[in-house]
């Protein structure tokens, strides 16, 4: 018995495993590899290995499958053992006319750029309102705008991490091509972000560089938090100069050279920086104190630029002004 799909354009560039581990998740992996021992997996009638990378249409075939696990990838629908497996077939696309809140600031076949803002979750999690993360908004306006994606197993992924109040330029992949080599692109540091924070306190070096490594900890009251831990922390390091010295506050540009967790608000703890208005590493009374001035209700930090280059080679940037709410808290707290 056997299931046939043939590669969408979406999920062309990444590992045969991978992308049957989409196509089949219902199969353990552990089965999956024994099919590829025993060349029960080809492409274009040849077989492969589980490290081949797969190629928008490719006919890809899996063979020596039992009715079962037939029966489970077609939603045991159809117990014909040589039907065609072709994702999306069956399920009817309905286009939601539903208003697009995310301001896009690029956009073609393979990666979209958005100026986030700093009230609205990444991904979808427990106190986050059902359709109001960043990524079921994309999902949403991609299945409207380009109807082809039903057939695709890729789902726009981001290809970093932006916390709920931080706001500013966030890449999505829209393919499996561009996640895979974005993703290469930022292992060997060929991407390079800046951020805005507020701190409180001044600084009396004009540049420096923050290095240690970081660790997730568990919080009392739930969630996560990142600090350093030498012992066996990952190496993590942040630079940052000096923006605007303020009275009681500093403006920095941040450019973080790994991307951990939380790393730019442990990293800035660590140094004696608290971020203005961030309520997980930042100072209880100064917020406090900013919220009621200046109405300032998240983190003062922003991603206000981000470099690269694309699959030719050609370098790209994008960048975000710093969002009116921040600027409001900047001119509260600027000397007249």
């Amino acid at each position: 018995m056997r299931i046939q799909s043939i590669v969408h354009k979406h999920d062309a560039e990444q590992r045969a495993d991978r992308y049957i581990r989409k196509l089949c998740p219902d199969i353990p992996l552990s089965r999956i590899y024994s099919l590829f021992r025993k060349k029960e997996i080809k492409i274009n009638g040849k077989a492969i290995s589980k490290s081949c990378v797969v190629a928008a249409g490719n006919l890809l075939e899996i063979y020596g499958l039992n009715q079962g696990e037939i029966i489970a990838e077609q939603d045991k629908s159809d117990t014909n053992p040589d039907s065609t497996l072709i994702p999306g077939e069956n399920k009817k696309t309905v286009p939601l006319q539903v208003p697009f809140e995310l301001n896009i600031l690029f956009e073609n076949e393979h990666l979209l750029v958005i100026d986030k803002s700093g009230f609205m979750a990444v991904h979808p999690g427990t106190g986050i309102k059902k359709g109001a993360s960043v990524i079921e908004k994309v999902r949403r306006y991609l299945d409207n705008v380009e109807g082809d994606r039903g057939e695709s197993l890729f789902k726009p992924s981001p290809l970093h991490r932006l916390d709920k109040t931080t706001s500013g330029v966030l890449l999505i992949a829209k393919s499996g091509r561009a996640l895979r080599f974005y993703s290469e692109e930022w292992k060997e540091k060929r991407i390079h972000k800046k951020y805005l924070a507020l701190v409180s306190g001044k600084i009396h070096t004009k540049e420096g560089t923050i290095v240690g490594k970081l660790t997730r900890i568990n919080t009392k009251g739930g969630g996560e938090k990142t600090k350093i831990d030498n012992q066996v922390g990952k190496n993590s390091i942040t630079r940052y100069r000096v923006y605007k010295p303020l009275q009681k506050f500093t403006l920095l540009e941040i450019f973080p050279e790994t991307g951990r967790l939380h790393q730019i608000r442990a990293h800035l703890l660590s140094a004696g920086l608290k971020i203005a208005g961030d309520t997980r590493y930042g100072d209880r009374i100064i917020n406090h104190q900013l919220k009621q001035k200046t109405g300032l209700c998240r983190s003062f930090l922003h991603a206000s630029e981000i470099k690269g280059r694309d699959f030719n080679g050609k370098n790209w940037s994008f960048t975000s002004a710093l969002p009116e709410d921040l600027n409001n808290c900047l001119k509260e707290i600027m000397p007249v």
